[in-house]
């Protein structure tokens, strides 16, 4: 993800993790999580997402980029909050971002959908290689 100036990989790549999960599909959560590692964005924070590492506590920041995609994806209403504080945090052009990680996170499982290829997903685990 080139584009980006004002979030790090793990912000962006947490917001769409929240999206893709919240599509409820496995192997689209398994493409995000190598995406995310071929980011440099470390396997413990990855773990820690997707809720297989208690030990390594997201920080606030990371908690709430992935809550927003989660939030934005299922039209939930602390969208707002998570978009304002994130804003806060990093800047207007972190929410164009993290909009745009969200929007393209939900890319796969739509598509596998729509070509008849995953008439429902299941979420199953996704591997985090070190």
């Amino acid at each position: 993800m080139d584009y980006a100036k004002h979030t790090t990989a793990d912000i962006r790549h947490l917001a769409a993790l929240g999206a893709t999960r919240a599509q409820d599909c496995g192997a689209c959560v398994q493409i995000g999580v190598n995406l995310a590692r071929g980011d440099g964005v470390e396997a413990e924070v990855l773990r820690a997402a997707l809720g297989r590492d208690s030990s390594t506590p997201l920080a606030e920041a990371q908690r709430d980029a992935l809550h927003f995609g989660r939030a934005v994806t299922l039209q939930e209403r602390g969208a707002a909050d998570l978009r304002e504080r994130l804003r806060n945090r990093f800047g207007d052009g972190a929410v164009v971002e993290l909009s745009w990680a969200v929007a393209v996170a939900q890319f796969y499982p739509v598509l596998e959908r729509a070509m008849g290829f995953a008439e429902s997903c299941s979420l199953v685990p996704a591997t985090v290689e070190d």
